[in-house]
């Protein structure tokens, strides 16, 4: 990797996102975590501002916080504006960094086009880029079309954009006529030692249970294997008061099933560190955490629809289903040939240690300190 310069520049970085990682982690809380902290780490000269709604207080920080005034989820993103100007013109900026695509994403622009701001908008899901169908009221609806619209505005005009794989830029080539200044995919910190897999298989699922992640399907998946022992099948994740009973049922009639609940970042490594095999069953994604948490630990990845640049099948790390009679079989696969899944885990977990380390945030720093 290029190194960078020895002359350091001091700049002031706002990163701006609907909530900070100590309220709710999700997977672009995530990452900005692992960058605040690898700026922290290693430029100290740098000062981090932290702009959003949603935060708790976070000891030991070296990041000041802002929350916005506006805390409740029924009121639209797009009443933030004043507030958010008002707050930028407070901190000065040299760089904005946003990431979550909402009508933050177009404030940010805005502000930065006129006030010599460099601004950095990061792709943090195909549905950044790609609108989904949505099922909403029609108040609702209005309200989400406001906001895409400011967003759609932000991806127009932000300075830098930076995707997580080569797929976002041709969507954004075609969709915007924009193309990312660089692809920076996801980082994480990289175990150093790997303990060794033992029975029984652990079949896992990580993501917030709702409608796009599917969480129905793996249920599914489970009751497959019933039957079959040495097997278990574990689910991760925030479920809502709709599945919450639903998989306190499916404990008690499936003894082979668990679910763990909400889990912070460590916890959900160290399941992995013991887990043979993880499973996605969303509709879309970005280009998920959880995949590369697994590969770093030695786990091969099942996933029904998610595929990011073809790396599944590329690097024969897992396997991309696309069905779930398919997505089936390999599970299966995996169940019965514990070599193939060795020798899977052991490719993932070389892959990415070369391409998820959080050095790769010097890309950033390059991008930021552009003149």
């Amino acid at each position: 990797m290029k190194p960078l310069t020895s002359q350091r520049v001091s700049r002031k970085i706002c990163f701006v996102l609907p909530t900070h990682w100590s309220y709710q982690i999700g997977g672009a809380e995530l990452q900005v975590q692992y960058i605040t902290d690898y700026l922290a780490e290693h430029r100290p000269d740098y000062q981090l501002w932290y702009l959003c709604r949603y935060a708790r207080t976070s000891p030991g920080s070296r990041v000041n916080i802002i929350t916005l005034t506006h805390q409740s989820k029924k009121i639209p993103f797009v009443l933030d504006f004043w507030e958010m100007n008002c707050i930028l013109n407070r901190i000065k900026p040299d760089v904005i960094y946003q990431r979550v695509g909402c009508a933050y994403t177009g404030f940010v622009a805005w502000y930065g086009r006129r006030n010599r701001c460099k601004t950095i908008w990061h792709v943090a899901s195909q549905r950044d880029i790609t609108p989904v169908p949505e099922t909403v009221s029609p108040p609702k609806r209005v309200i989400n079309a406001i906001d895409r619209v400011i967003l759609n505005y932000g991806i127009r005009h932000a300075d830098h954009i930076i995707g997580q794989a080569r797929y976002q830029n041709r969507i954004l080539a075609s969709r915007f006529g924009r193309s990312c200044d660089i692809i920076l995919p996801n980082v994480h910190p990289v175990p150093e030692v790997i303990p060794p897999k033992r029975d029984p298989i652990q079949v896992v699922w990580i993501g917030r249970i709702e409608g796009p992640k599917q969480p129905e399907l793996f249920l599914r998946l489970a009751r497959h294997f019933t039957a079959q022992s040495g097997i278990k099948f574990i689910m991760i994740g925030n479920a809502g008061t709709y599945w919450q009973p639903r998989l306190a049922q499916h404990m008690v009639e499936h003894p082979h099933f668990e679910y763990k609940g909400v889990l912070a970042v460590d916890e959900v490594n160290r399941i992995l560190e013991t887990a043979h095999i993880l499973v996605n069953t969303s509709t879309f994604e970005g280009f998920p955490n959880t995949f590369i948490q697994a590969w770093l630990r030695g786990v091969p990845v099942v996933s029904l629809h998610v595929n990011p640049d073809g790396l599944l099948t590329s690097q024969k790390i897992g396997f991309y289903a696309q069905t779930y009679d398919q997505l089936i079989q390999d599970v299966r696969c995996l169940v019965a040939d514990p070599r193939r899944r060795e020798e899977m885990g052991q490719r993932a977990r070389q892959f990415a240690q070369n391409t998820f380390s959080v050095s790769h945030v010097d890309r950033l720093i390059e991008l930021m300190e552009q003149t």
